[in-house]
């Protein structure tokens, strides 16, 4: 076999080992479970030769935008950083990541070859050797920095059992009720559970009801606590009108504002400072794929991963009176999808359906019957989109976008 056959092969194999993982869904194991795993394995985000900044990060919405922020400051500094995040968009391996590059796809499948037979001896979920598969790729990388964000909350997510020297919560809103509650203070509880006895951590704009439920649990472990309100934002922003333009000319919405706000105020906890410069020059560069992502200019087409009623809202409130003309959403059947459709109902006066390819999808002939919506496939929305003059926004759940970053 040549070299190219065996690198074809080799590729193959490895897409391969992503589409069986990806089929190992379910609960994760207990939290000492996984460390004890860890701890026979020797493997921990610290040791002798490598001690990094460990960042946890929790929420509802807005982690993989928080963890882009934190990522973009460290580097700023000259400093080397792991992230692990998901879901992803387009890539699994977009995952695992040092200084914002994911993981080679080959170097990736070593890991996981070495690991497969731990994962299947143990009924790993896909999350947890997703994890598993971080730390190997951190310990052996060394980052000086590396930010862990949750996967459906605090205190029941295999991250949680790791050690670390911040946490952070950037808001609660209500999703995955089956997991975590069907209140805004019973979920709020749960993201709660990253809290560490003296370990300092952060709160995003959120709910009031929420924050008083964290600050209970931060009061009992004796968490030093530091939190970003939307007056502290607003006042920023004034006094940095530079900063506030450039977040304007790039079309940045409203949360992500917040979402800067709570990174720049974590790594002045850890030791950092940036001057206006230094941040004007963040603003301008910032992108995170699938978070108001500008397809098209003239007419303007913007995809953005808002999958739940609190993302909705807050992408809604960041539109401008008529900006868009139209919105293809379509959503996945555990969402409030209603809530989401008259939220976006009073923003924009169009919404079409899409039926794309995930066996988690609402049942768009029921949800078009009860909203009285059109429904259209997939493949008719990339046409349409090819060749209409209207202001488009693309929204929902963020498979269905990360599809169109793919395809479009």
């Amino acid at each position: 076999m040549n070299t190219m056959n065996k690198q074809t092969e080799k590729i193959r194999q490895a897409n391969e080992h992503i589409a069986w993982m990806e089929n190992k869904k379910g609960r994760n194991h207990p939290l000492s479970t996984f460390r004890e795993w860890m701890k026979k394995a020797g493997l921990s985000q610290r040791s002798e030769d490598w001690n990094p900044i460990c960042i946890h990060v929790a929420g509802t919405n807005g982690k993989g935008s928080l963890c882009r922020w934190l990522s973009d400051l460290i580097m700023k500094k000259g400093k080397r950083v792991g992230v692990f995040t998901s879901p992803h968009l387009i890539s699994h391996t977009e995952r695992i990541q040092i200084d914002q590059s994911p993981i080679d796809l080959l170097g990736w499948d070593q890991i996981f070859n070495e690991s497969k037979d731990f994962f299947e001896k143990n009924e790993l979920t896909m999350f947890e050797m997703d994890l598993w598969m971080s730390l190997v790729y951190f310990s052996q990388t060394k980052p000086d920095v590396i930010i862990m964000e949750t996967g459906l909350g605090g205190q029941r997510d295999a991250t949680t059992a790791l050690d670390y020297d911040l946490c952070l919560i950037t808001n609660i809103g209500l999703d995955h009720m089956t997991y975590l509650g069907n209140t805004i203070e019973e979920i709020a509880q749960a993201k709660a559970g990253i809290l560490i006895e003296n370990t300092p951590a952060g709160l995003g704009c959120m709910d009031a009801s929420a924050k008083k439920v964290i600050q209970k649990q931060a009061k009992i472990k004796k968490v030093p606590l530091f939190e970003v309100t939307d007056e502290q934002v607003r006042q920023f922003f004034s006094k940095h009108p530079q900063l506030d333009r450039i977040f304007k000319e790039r079309m940045l919405p409203d949360y992500q504002k917040e979402n800067f706000i709570l990174a720049l105020e974590a790594m002045k906890q850890l030791g950092y400072g940036y001057d206006d410069p230094e941040l004007q020059d963040l603003a301008s560069r910032f992108f995170w794929p699938g978070r108001f992502t500008i397809l098209k200019n003239d007419p303007l087409i913007a995809a953005d991963g808002a999958h739940n009623p609190h993302g909705i809202r807050a992408l809604c409130e960041s539109l401008k009176p008529g900006e868009f003309d139209q919105v293809y959403f379509s959503v996945l059947a555990d969402k409030q999808a209603i809530t989401m459709i008259e939220l976006l109902k009073k923003k924009v006066p169009s919404i079409i359906l899409v039926n794309f390819d995930t066996p988690r999808i609402a049942d768009l002939i029921d949800l078009s019957t009860q909203c009285s919506l059109p429904v259209c496939s997939y493949e008719t929305m990339l046409e349409n989109l090819k060749k209409t003059d209207q202001n488009t926004l693309i929204c929902g759940s963020l498979y269905f976008v990360g599809d169109l970053l793919r395809d479009f």
